[in-house]
Protein backbone atom coordinates (compact mmCIF):
# COMPACT_ATOMS: atom_id res chain seq x y z
CA UNK A 1 0.00 0.00 0.00
CA UNK A 2 1.96 3.08 -1.15
CA UNK A 3 0.49 6.20 -2.41
CA UNK A 4 1.38 9.83 -2.00
CA UNK A 5 -1.12 11.76 -0.28
CA UNK A 6 -1.43 15.52 -0.27
CA UNK A 7 0.30 17.67 1.86
CA UNK A 8 -3.00 19.47 3.98
CA UNK A 9 -4.00 16.16 4.60
CA UNK A 10 -1.08 15.18 7.26
CA UNK A 11 -2.27 16.61 10.39
CA UNK A 12 0.86 15.76 12.39
CA UNK A 13 3.10 17.98 10.31
CA UNK A 14 1.52 21.13 12.03
CA UNK A 15 5.15 21.76 13.89
CA UNK A 16 6.64 22.08 10.20
CA UNK A 17 6.74 24.90 7.73
CA UNK A 18 4.37 23.57 5.41
CA UNK A 19 4.79 26.06 2.57
CA UNK A 20 8.08 23.94 2.20
CA UNK A 21 6.87 20.36 2.35
CA UNK A 22 7.25 19.32 -1.15
CA UNK A 23 6.00 15.35 -1.05
CA UNK A 24 4.60 13.34 1.65
CA UNK A 25 4.39 9.64 1.02
CA UNK A 26 3.28 6.43 2.65
CA UNK A 27 4.45 3.02 2.82
CA UNK A 28 4.69 -0.14 4.92
CA UNK A 29 7.66 -1.49 2.92
CA UNK A 30 10.28 -1.59 4.78
CA UNK A 31 13.18 -1.54 1.90
CA UNK A 32 11.02 1.10 0.56
CA UNK A 33 11.58 3.46 3.76
CA UNK A 34 14.92 2.75 3.79
CA UNK A 35 15.54 4.02 0.10
CA UNK A 36 13.65 6.94 0.45
CA UNK A 37 15.61 8.02 3.85
CA UNK A 38 18.30 7.55 1.45
CA UNK A 39 17.45 10.22 -0.82
CA UNK A 40 16.91 12.42 1.99
CA UNK A 41 13.20 12.01 3.03
CA UNK A 42 12.41 12.14 6.81
CA UNK A 43 9.94 10.06 8.51
CA UNK A 44 6.92 12.23 10.13
CA UNK A 45 5.08 9.47 11.91
CA UNK A 46 4.97 5.65 12.63
CA UNK A 47 1.52 4.01 12.96
CA UNK A 48 0.00 0.43 13.21
CA UNK A 49 -2.81 0.02 10.24
CA UNK A 50 -5.62 -2.06 10.64
CA UNK A 51 -4.02 -5.02 9.46
CA UNK A 52 -0.94 -4.84 11.88
CA UNK A 53 1.60 -3.54 9.65
CA UNK A 54 3.79 -0.90 10.60
CA UNK A 55 3.46 2.20 7.92
CA UNK A 56 5.44 5.13 7.96
CA UNK A 57 4.83 8.74 6.87
CA UNK A 58 7.43 9.96 5.12
CA UNK A 59 7.88 13.96 4.04
CA UNK A 60 10.67 15.73 1.66
CA UNK A 61 11.30 19.46 2.00
CA UNK A 62 11.77 22.03 -1.41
Amino acid sequence: MNRLIPTHSNERMYHMNLHKVKEVYRTTDFVEVNALLADGWKIAHEMLTPYDELEFVLYRME
